[in-house]
């Protein structure tokens, strides 16, 4: 088999591009998923929680965490935000009430949406 190896070389070159144009469209996928997920954890907090804990639906964000060789959101109750401190209680139970598990919910509902992203932001840096 004949031919010459410049179709190799140019693939190889563009694979090596791939790791540095990742990271950025990485961080844009995975702040649209965190978002998305905030989102939908919010609506079931509004829907179960009223009353005494209305603020804690609000108190629910996303933040992209800054890593090397990772990229990470971290979704939740924050509890510098009014009620965030309810996060756990509602969530995981306490004495005297259910645990809810509201976020496992919106986590496990987003993992179909958040594999589109995902592949959104992936797909074009690929050959």
């Amino acid at each position: 088999m004949a031919g010459d190896a410049s179709d190799f070389y140019r693939l190889a070159d563009d694979l090596a591009k791939v790791p540095a144009k990742s990271i950025p469209a990485l961080r844009s996928g995975m702040t649209a998923a965190g978002k998305a997920v905030e989102r939908s954890w919010q609506n079931s907090a509004r829907q179960v929680h009223g009353g005494s804990s209305h603020f804690y639906p609000e108190s629910i964000d996303s933040e992209i965490l800054p890593g090397f060789s990772s990229v990470t959101v971290e979704i939740g109750p924050n509890s510098a935000k009014k009620q965030g401190f309810l996060g756990k209680i509602l969530e995981q139970g306490g004495e005297r009430s259910p645990a809810y598990l509201l976020g496992l919910s919106a986590l496990t509902g987003a993992e179909g949406p958040t594999e589109r992203i995902i592949d959104q932001a992936m797909n074009p840096l690929f050959p």
